[in-house]
């Protein structure tokens, strides 16, 4: 069934523009037909970019449609016949490249999601190992269990293990008597991590944890930021290094930008004085928190197991390589290797050693 409709292409043209800096020496320097929003509300937020307008300057730009709601950060756009309108950032990077000098986004060309996730997140160093204990402990249990200390080389003060008790770990490892090694433990600070992530690692029930708690921090946290604007890029400007203190981005720009509108929204009601236990509830599984967690030898075997897996999540995957990296390399060989080598090394030093 044939119809009139036909099909179209935008012509190709250059306009003019600028991002507004939120100052009004710029406009008055461009020449920028302007009146100054007042808002009449103590507390009344833009409908635009979600700031409080109290903290945050905003003006009404004079176009030839009437006067237009315009934010720090907008675009002002002169069009072809010197009519001026303003435009929302994220729109306008999305139709608008600068003359002479585009900018390309730096993820646009990375296809593999973990090597996205890790470049739009900017740093890697989430794990430190705070503690553990001896592998002398997991001896000790296994020469109990066979009555056998009399032939354990280990030297006892010293911790330093003996080449027979190292071949009886791994043994007992092989043949799946792995309740000796229950007896080592290890300690970590695992930190700018996402709820997420959280949720997945709580999962792994043998453990302990203790969490930095957004009742008590959330709004130490944020009451007092300034506006995060919304971002085009991955650019680490300024902005973007104050988004990425507080959520894990995932280098989607739409579901990023989402989260950030929800960290304005967050941070506005808490300036307003709406308690910390009522705002929780619109925390995003983005944000980012810090856990200590401790586990031992035989469920870090299983967390491994799992969480070194190719079906794992992107985040807890990475954690998982960084976990294993921070372990002293005679743990490593006795205990870990063997779960390593057969899932492969998807990060970090790991994947480097594998190359190599």
């Amino acid at each position: 069934m044939s119809n009139d409709f036909k099909q179209y292409s935008k012509r190709r043209i250059t306009i003019e523009a600028l991002q507004w800096d939120g100052t009004i020496e710029q406009l008055d320097r461009n020449n920028i037909k302007y009146i100054q929003y007042n808002s009449s509300s103590e507390y009344e937020f833009c409908p635009r970019c979600s700031k409080n307008f109290k903290d945050v300057k905003h003006i009404l730009l004079s176009t030839i449609e009437g006067n237009m709601l315009t934010c720090p950060g907008d675009f002002i756009i002169k069009g072809i016949k010197g009519e001026l309108y303003s435009c929302k950032m994220n729109i306008f990077y999305e139709t608008y490249s600068l003359v002479d000098d585009y900018y390309h986004e730096p993820v646009d060309d990375i296809f593999d999601p973990y090597d996205k996730f890790i470049s739009v997140n900017l740093d890697l160093d989430h794990v430190e190992l705070l503690h553990k204990s001896p592998l002398w402990n997991g001896i000790i249990g296994a020469r109990t269990c066979y009555d056998s200390h009399k032939y354990s080389d280990t030297d006892s003060y010293s911790n330093k293990l003996g080449e027979k008790d190292k071949i009886l770990l791994k043994n007992l490892i092989k043949i799946g008597h792995t309740s000796v090694i229950e007896h080592i433990y290890y300690t970590f600070r695992i930190k700018d991590v996402s709820r997420l992530f959280l949720q997945q690692l709580a999962r792994h029930r043998l453990a302990s944890y203790s969490v930095e708690s957004t009742r008590y921090t959330l709004s130490k946290h944020l009451k007092n930021e300034q506006a995060f604007e919304n971002i085009s890029n991955y650019y680490p400007n300024s902005n973007l290094k104050r988004i990425i203190k507080y959520i894990t981005l995932t280098g989607n720009l739409t579901v990023d930008n989402i989260n950030i509108n929800q960290l304005n929204n967050i941070r506005n009601l808490l300036r307003i004085g709406i308690p910390q236990d009522i705002v929780k509830y619109m925390i995003p599984d983005a944000l980012k928190t810090t856990i200590i967690w401790t586990i031992n030898a035989r469920s870090l075997r299983n967390f491994f197991r799992l969480r070194y897996d190719k079906h794992a999540h992107i985040e807890i995957r990475l954690i998982a390589s960084e976990v294993y990296n921070s372990l002293p390399e005679i743990d490593k060989e006795i205990l870990f290797s063997d779960i390593i080598e057969e899932k492969g090394y998807p990060f970090g030093e790991c994947q480097k050693e594998q190359q190599e």
